[in-house]
């Protein structure tokens, strides 16, 4: 009976997982973009380099506008023994003619880990994000919270040539440092970031060392 109801439990899980992956995903592709504004999904594949040892990650991002200026996000994340997924509404308020605006997002979702019996279970998972962008600078913080640790992860940007862009990043456990982007225009949909990341005690529950964080994004904009 027991084994039964872990079954059930493991399988419900899966479901609810799958759920929010297939409406998030759904969502930011085929919704039609409104008043010619453009929806984006991308697929980042990133690692960490640290003395020697690379992590590798997969992040899944997509947005579709609703209105002129409100939409629905989603956002995706897998490692090994871990993934999460949370979908939200988003608002943008632009100023300064169609220079810059500001973006507020939030979302809800499930996480899921194995927990001390070793099967995988399903958690709640919340997100926000606040955006700010202004002619060629563009900066961003996201958290992330739900039953296991929080993630934080902060971005500063400033696109110095057409395909180059200079700035820094902070992401949980990783580190703060500069990063250069490298993109290839609208016909090659690929950008390539890489970071140089310093850990901060404090900041990163560990002590002071240097990792590398190398990032390739493929995505598809409509």
């Amino acid at each position: 009976m027991c084994e039964i109801k872990k079954a059930v439990q493991r399988t419900g899980s899966v479901l609810l997982f799958a759920f929010v992956i297939v409406v998030c995903i759904c969502l930011a592709i085929y919704a039609k973009p409104a008043q010619a504004q453009e929806a984006e999904l991308g697929v980042y594949q990133q690692n960490l380099i640290d003395h020697g040892e690379v992590t590798p990650r997969v992040f899944l991002e997509g947005y579709s506008f609703f209105t002129e200026r409100a939409g629905f996000w989603g956002w995706c994340y897998g490692e090994k023994q871990y993934a999460s997924c949370v979908a939200g509404p988003f608002y943008r308020l632009p100023f300064a003619g169609e220079d810059g605006y500001w973006e507020f997002g939030g979302a809800i979702g499930t996480e899921m880990f194995p927990g001390d019996t070793g099967s995988y279970h399903a958690y709640w998972r919340g997100a926000a994000y606040a955006s700010f962008a202004y002619k060629k600078f563009f900066t961003q913080y996201y958290r992330e919270k739900g039953e296991s640790e929080h993630w934080v992860r902060t971005l500063a940007d400033y696109q110095f040539l057409d395909h180059l862009a200079v700035g820094a990043i902070h992401q949980t456990g990783d580190g703060v440092g500069p990063r250069i982007i490298l993109s290839f225009g609208k016909k090659v949909p690929v950008n390539i970031w890489l970071g140089y990341m310093f850990r901060v005690p404090n900041l990163d529950d560990e002590g002071h060392h240097e990792a590398v964080l190398l990032n390739f994004e493929f995505f598809v904009r409509r």
